[in-house]
């Protein structure tokens, strides 16, 4: 016998200025999956299982979540409506607030509500945020139910955006010695702020390495020349290059480099402990500096660089570097045992760019537009056009790939916190 559970409604009368930060009734991922974390925190401390996010069920409590706040209705929606899975049992909670603790606290202090939340028969939950009036909006929609359809294929494409938490301070930067492995860094405002994906899950939360004497300036750069191995660069307060590193056991201290850089730095690796170090010094110039089993001093490239340069390798002996020029587009130069000129790229910048290599003579440069959208542009054999990819980015993007075909981009939203969208 299928059975429908209804909850009661739940409203707080506190309202705070959400519609400045959201569009009215946008959908708010992050905002969901943080009420689905504090469910199933709930359930575990009561000894229930977790529940799944079913995407079905997703998409039911979004589309109730935007009906409430255009109309401004709290109000149930009509529970079988949108579920397109065979079900036995249904429950909706659904509540208005300034937040999302206090709505959370708000359903888990109704007696009705609290039941659907730990209801040992559900096994899927769904949940939908949105925003009107000055509110927050939430609808989450229970199940005991069969599993989410398998996926079609649809062929390779851009996923997400998909919101991974967090307040950073800059541009996140990304590295990755495995398939399936990513490790993302970013400036958590003087400290080197870690969180990372081991092909299963994300990290719980964000890891504190902690930052050179003074902290640092700018965002990190991060690549792996091997198999559990990171290497980290930083612009230290003052203007030195600072590196950290893990080694498969455990994070080295901050070692000092010296150096005169108006820049955070950027590093490609083309082979078994090998680094180039790339930034901008205060004349303007790209600069560089190498590791071979030993550190070089560095050397200019010459060039009037804006911002942050950004470096990648695509095969041995081989780098490309980017830079945002004066003129607010993008230059590029490679070397292939010597150094070109700089190639104009055009596109009209923001921020600093930043590239990844996922084959041999294959690079995707993404930057942020002058309407503070990702940009990208790709080269395979022949330079593509520039292709919007949305989102708002509050700065520069950073990428990574861990394999052919594969591109994780991750940027820092209006809300400080770290999104990711990825290519596959």
């Amino acid at each position: 016998m299928r059975r429908i559970i209804a909850a009661l409604l739940i409203a707080l009368t506190c309202t705070i200025g959400l519609g400045a930060m959201h569009g009215a009734g946008a959908a708010d991922p992050g905002a969901e999956n943080d009420f689905a974390a504090r469910i199933n925190g709930l359930r575990a401390s009561v000894g229930r299982a977790g529940l799944g996010l079913h995407p079905v069920l997703t998409a039911k409590a979004e589309s109730w979540a935007q009906h409430m706040a255009a109309t401004g209705c709290l109000c149930h929606s009509n529970l079988p409506d949108g579920v397109t899975v065979g079900w036995r049992k249904l429950g909706e909670n659904v509540g208005r607030g300034p937040s999302v603790a206090s709505i959370d606290g708000a359903l888990r202090g109704s007696a009705p509500h609290y039941a659907n939340m730990v209801d040992a028969q559900f096994h899927w939950v769904g949940v939908g945020v949105a925003y009107g009036g000055g509110q927050m909006y939430v609808a989450e929609v229970f199940m005991d139910g069969d599993p989410p359809p398998a996926p079609v294929y649809t062929g390779p494409q851009w996923r997400g955006w998909d919101g991974l938490g967090g307040s950073i301070g800059s541009a996140p930067t990304s590295a990755s010695w495995a398939p399936g492995r990513l490790d993302v860094f970013a400036n958590a405002y003087g400290t080197l702020a870690h969180k990372w994906f081991d092909g299963r899950s994300w990290s719980p939360g964000w890891e504190n390495l902690g930052g050179p004497a003074g902290g640092f300036v700018g965002a990190p750069t991060a690549v792996s020349w091997g198999p559990n191995r990171i290497d980290v660069f930083v612009t230290a307060n003052g203007g030195a290059l600072q590196h950290k590193w893990w080694n498969g056991r455990s994070w080295s201290g901050w070692e000092d480099l010296g150096g005169q850089l108006a820049s955070a730095p950027s590093v490609a690796s083309w082979g078994s402990n090998r680094l180039d170090v790339f930034a901008r010094n205060s004349a303007g110039a790209l600069v560089r500096k190498t590791w071979s089993g030993g550190w070089s001093g560095w050397g200019s490239l010459g060039g009037g660089v804006v911002g942050d340069p950004a470096a990648v390798s695509w095969g041995s002996g081989r780098i490309d570097v980017f830079v945002r020029g004066t003129d607010n587009t993008v230059w590029h130069r490679w070397y292939a045992g010597g150094w070109s000129a700089w190639e104009p790229l055009g596109g009209l910048l923001s921020a600093s760019p930043t590239v990844v290599a996922w084959s041999p003579n294959r690079v995707d440069v993404f930057v942020r537009g002058n309407d503070n959208a990702m940009w990208h542009r790709w080269y395979a054999g022949a330079w593509s056009g520039w292709e919007s990819l949305g989102g708002v980015l509050t700065t520069a993007p950073g990428a990574v790939s861990w394999g052919p075909g594969r591109i994780d981009v991750f940027v820092r939203g209006v809300d400080a916190a770290m999104w990711h969208r990825w290519w596959t």
